[in-house]
């Protein structure tokens, strides 16, 4: 009887090892399979794990504006931009400098989302500006700047975008209070909503 029961015992520990081996081996030679997408699925993965709302597609923003530190450079304004991919988009703004004595402000430009999530993170933002302030005889500038900064959207899309770069302006018009150009700092904040 001892014999039969060591032999049993025996036979287990080697099917226990046996199946041990075949399942590391199936585990380490098979393809793990973490998620399987189907073309009817609906959940997306973009800002984090409980926002179902679809990836962005569209930010308005409103919010002050400064090319360097003259109070007449400086306005309120409002922009729109349109989502190109997950890594960048379009933007149109328009701004009121106040103290311009009528004078405003519109750039195009394409901020580029670095972490590849649209409204949310580290961004760069490169755009074209055109000036006209006609309390400078009507002057007229170009300037091609870029900011660098931090844009925080919540899950409903409020998004706060804070940044700062640098511009190079040049005057194509204007009378003897034109900007004589060069390199002014460039400033960014403003709130919005992500759609």
């Amino acid at each position: 009887m001892k014999t039969a029961g060591r032999r049993a015992f025996g036979l287990a520990g080697i099917a226990g090892w046996l199946s041990l081996g075949l399942a590391g081996t199936v585990a380490l030679f098979s393809e793990r399979v973490w998620a399987s997408d189907q073309r009817d699925d609906v959940e997306t993965d973009h800002i984090d794990a409980f926002d179902d709302l679809g990836p962005r597609a569209v930010g308005v923003f409103a919010g002050p504006d400064a090319i360097g530190f003259r109070s007449s450079r400086a306005g309120l304004g409002a922009e729109v931009d349109f989502v190109l991919g997950d890594a960048a988009a379009v933007s149109l703004g328009g701004l009121w400098l106040p103290l311009a004595q009528g004078g405003y402000r519109v750039s195009v430009g394409t901020p580029l989302f670095l972490w590849a999530v649209p409204f949310h993170g580290l961004y760069l933002h490169p755009r074209v500006t055109l000036d006209h302030r006609a309390e400078a005889d009507g002057s007229l500038d170009l300037a091609v700047g870029m900011t660098l900064g931090w844009e925080l959207t919540w899950r409903a899309g409020f998004t706060v975008r804070l940044g700062s770069g640098a511009a190079y302006e040049r005057a194509l018009g204007g009378g003897a209070n034109a900007v004589a150009g060069g390199i002014e700092p460039l400033f960014d904040g403003s709130v919005g909503w992500a759609f």
